[in-house]
């Protein structure tokens, strides 16, 4: 049994009454490192600028194994009011119950409180799947061990029913039915994952959830096209489909994952700043498309993503992600046949990063390819030696190209090199092969 302690008095209660909103009968978790993103789906009944509110304290819980959680309300003017709690320990149940306990106490006019969305509510049935299916697609996998596959399967078969009853009978909000597909589709994407990709199934799967979150997004007067999450869905869904090019080998995968990339690029270069960050464009995601670009062979399109993306993480003095996107660059620079760009490139971000493997154990290779024995011996030692990832993998040429996804004319460098052979002139023949 849950045991909830709630702590909301008074002045909290009318803080959070200038928010009208309805009583969630339902929510979702949002899991990120080293917190719970609880978000409450309430559809908003007032068009009128609300106040912010920030860090306003809804719920002090303890749970039956002791840990204590805090929630609290941090913006009232968004589309879904979302509440972080700060945990000591693993359950997040105890927050969800009190969380939902705490909203249903609070006094509420009824010109405050909207039209029920179902005529049905949320069976004991119904709340305990709900819990089960995104506790168990909160775990770490890398903890499980054997029992890792067995977990999310069993999460992506509670997500199917809970699925079933929130889109049937309960007639659940967009923003549930959007967070449970989601939520679906990422369960069934890291079961993949677990067995090594060998289940693009799942990936394609995946894909479905997608597209009916993006089906639901986009249908008329939901107003979920606004959001974050909008454009947030075809960079996952982008992921998926790279999952099932690497799975099933179709090089059409990767087009179409360059396409869903560029949607969401669009629409943030179209749109203004996100109002919580100040960011527009995510570099990351800058760099995902040059990746896929760069598998499709247009390398010369991927340069110009790694440089935005290395132009933007320096500007936020993110030094290591501005690094790996020159690296990036470097590769993409070596697969399109300009080797002497490439190595400046490499040679650059050795001297400013050291400790990353990747630009020596290419500039490696490529000195080998230049018969300068002397200097690709020295970068292969303190690849191995020095760098944080260490060359073992490097070892491995499968892994470079189809995991790493060097482009193939450095790729053969790299065997020449690991075999020893003698060094034979450059070609400078772009490759088809790209990179991550």
């Amino acid at each position: 049994q849950v045991v909830a302690e709630l702590s909301a008095q008074r002045s909290e209660r009318a803080t959070m009454r200038r928010c009208p909103w309805r009583i969630p009968q339902r929510l979702m978790f949002l899991c990120t490192t080293g917190a719970v993103w609880l978000v409450l789906s309430v559809p908003r009944v007032s068009t009128r600028k609300l106040p912010m509110v920030t860090a306003t304290p809804l719920a002090a819980v303890a749970s039956s194994d002791g840990s204590a959680m805090s929630a609290s309300a941090s913006n009232c003017g968004r589309r879904s009011v979302m509440f972080m709690v700060a945990s000591s320990g693993s359950s997040t149940v105890a927050a969800a119950a009190a969380t939902v306990a705490a909203w249903r106490s609070l006094p509420a006019t009824a010109a405050e409180l909207s039209p029920a969305v179902g005529p049905v509510e949320p069976s004991p049935e119904d709340l305990g799947l709900l819990r089960t299916a995104f506790s168990k697609l909160a775990a770490d996998p890398r903890q499980l061990g054997a029992r890792a596959r067995t977990e999310f399967e069993a999460a992506e078969m509670a997500f199917s029913q809970v699925i079933a009853r929130w889109e049937g009978p309960l007639r659940g909000t967009v923003a549930d039915r959007v967070q449970l597909r989601l939520g679906r589709a990422q369960t069934r994407i890291t079961i993949n994952d677990i067995t090594g990709g060998k289940l693009p199934e799942k990936a394609e799967a995946a894909v479905e959830d997608f597209n009916e979150v993006v089906r639901v997004m986009e249908k008329e007067g939901t107003g979920a096209k606004g959001t974050f999450d909008y454009p947030d869905v075809f960079v996952r869904r982008a992921l998926a489909k790279e999952e099932i090019a690497y799975g099933r080998r179709d090089p059409t995968m990767w087009a179409a994952a360059a396409e869903d990339y560029s949607r969401a690029i669009e629409l943030w270069r179209d749109g203004p700043p996100d109002p919580a960050t100040g960011l527009g464009v995510n570099p990351m995601v800058l760099n995902f498309r040059g990746n896929t670009l760069s598998q499709l062979g247009r390398f010369e399109e991927a340069l110009a993503d790694y440089r935005e993306a290395s132009e933007i993480f320096a500007k936020d003095r993110q030094l290591r992600q501005a690094s790996l996107s020159r690296s990036n660059e470097g590769l993409a620079l070596f697969g399109a046949g300009r080797g002497d760009e490439a190595l400046l490139i490499m040679e650059a971000v050795a001297r400013r990063d050291p400790v990353l493997t990747d630009p020596h154990v290419a500039l490696a290779a490529a000195y080998w390819s230049q018969a300068e024995i002397g200097r690709a011996e020295e970068q292969w030692q303190f690849a191995c030696e020095k760098s944080e990832g260490g060359c073992s993998e490097y070892k491995d040429l499968e892994w470079v190209q189809n995991i790493r996804r060097w482009p193939v004319n450095l790729v053969s460098q790299l065997r020449a090199f690991l075999r020893r052979e003698k060094p034979v002139a450059v070609t400078g023949a772009a490759s088809s092969v790209g990179i991550v």
